[in-house]
């Protein structure tokens, strides 16, 4: 069974999806001006498995208000913290992160900073030290990545934007245009701009040190990222020694193949559950 709820934060009314399951549940995050409905295609087959599921709208996106302090939860430790707040007022003391892009990014500063975040696992997100020489070599410099810190989006904009998340007009849905241009416009400048004046974990360091107990699963077709950025990380201690990589895939393999996503997902679960 599966419900929408909401709970009350600092940082506003925060929404999220809750499903039912057993054991450690399994906290999903989104990319950036997307929403919990991007896992749409995701949490059937992490339901069919019995899993709990909890799926949030992170501030300024989706069902969730806008941020009250724009300045400081627009970015990845202000996301971190609107997640734990959502841990506080619903009970959960262990969980494993599974994020997308901006939302992998949140995994990854929950995994360094925050003690229930048991396990995390990243797709579209390469582990970064925050800084604006680190964006500009790990991620792609093209037209679509530059629409992920402009402040006002036209409808064009939210289309190109979602398609390129999305990989590619044939997984594009009128929600997701939507969902885009809902979002609130700060939260992509104020992202960027914390994150090239350096706000958030190294996430380089859960690659030098074991167990990590992170996962990569990338696809080797993802137009935001450099593959020469990600193929160069140092992966000893990544799940299963290495990234994860899914051929023909791009940037949101859990969208567009789920179950080649869910049978890796699944697999990592199983084992961090069962540690």
């Amino acid at each position: 069974m599966s419900s929408d709820r909401a709970v009350e934060l600092a940082s506003g009314r925060l929404a999220f999806r809750a499903v039912e399951g057993t054991g450690m549940p399994v906290l999903l995050l989104h990319g950036n001006s997307s929403s919990s409905g991007a896992y749409g295609r995701l949490i059937p087959l992490l339901a069919q498995a019995g899993l709990p599921v909890i799926a949030p709208d992170f501030p300024g996106h989706g069902a969730s208000d806008d941020a009250t302090e724009p300045e400081r939860t627009y970015s990845f430790p202000g996301y971190a913290a609107a997640i734990c707040g959502l841990l506080d007022a619903i009970g959960i003391e262990r969980a494993i992160a599974i994020g997308w892009s901006l939302g992998g990014h949140v995994a990854m500063e929950l995994l360094a900073t925050e003690p229930r975040i048991a396990a995390a696992l990243v797709t579209g997100a390469p582990p970064i030290r925050p800084s604006l020489e680190a964006l500009q070599s790990a991620f792609a410099a093209t037209p679509v990545m530059g629409l992920a810190g402009k402040e006002q989006f036209s409808e064009a904009d939210a289309r190109a934007y979602a398609a390129a998340m999305l990989d590619g007009e044939e997984h594009l849905t009128p929600q997701s245009v939507e969902t885009a241009i809902r979002t609130d416009g700060r939260a992509r400048r104020l992202m960027i701009e914390n994150g090239v004046a350096g706000q958030g974990a190294d996430e380089t360091a859960l690659l030098r040190s074991g167990p990590t107990r992170l996962a990569i699963v990338q696809g080797d077709a993802d137009v935001f990222l450099s593959m020469d950025y990600l193929k160069a990380l140092p992966a000893d201690h990544l799940w299963r020694g290495a990234i994860q990589w899914l051929g023909g895939l791009g940037h949101a393999p859990h969208w567009s193949a789920p179950e080649r996503f869910a049978a890796l997902a699944l697999a990592f679960i199983d084992e961090m559950r069962a540690d």
